[in-house]
């Protein structure tokens, strides 16, 4: 539906990011079309980089959520809840423990374990995980 190159009114890296976020979260069938429009952006934005995110925390392909988030630290972008809220959930749904620990780790560094979206999240990760008393 949306190949080729853009061209003519979307010209700008932050326009391209904008379309590209917009798009993912519109029409997720074609969220690969939207990494390759964000993948021309040197910096995008927390808010671009969190739409891809949320988009794959409800696909097939969880374990892509896990290099936006790294390209969102590399783009020293400070996470937020929203990151943090499908980090949880996508880290609940692979079951996999010391990552659980590890983004457990990191929503106690950016105090964001306080956020009760977070929190509910981090119960369904150590219930999933079998730890509940690991809290």
């Amino acid at each position: 539906m949306y190949k080729g190159p853009i061209n003519g009114f979307l010209n700008g890296p932050d326009l391209v990011s904008k379309f590209a976020a917009s798009m993912a979260l519109k029409h997720p069938q074609n969220i690969d079309y939207s990494v390759q429009l964000l993948d021309q952006c040197e910096n995008p934005s927390v808010f671009d980089l969190n739409s891809l995110i949320r988009v794959y925390s409800k696909s097939s392909t969880t374990e892509k959520i896990f290099d936006f988030y790294k390209r969102s630290v590399k783009s020293n972008h400070k996470p937020d809840n929203y990151l943090f809220t499908f980090l949880i959930k996508s880290t609940a749904q692979l079951v996999d423990k010391n990552f659980g620990l590890a983004v457990h780790g990191t929503a106690l560094k950016y105090a964001l374990d306080q956020d009760p979206h977070a929190q509910s999240g981090l119960i369904n990760l150590y219930a999933e995980m079998g730890s509940l008393r690991d809290l």
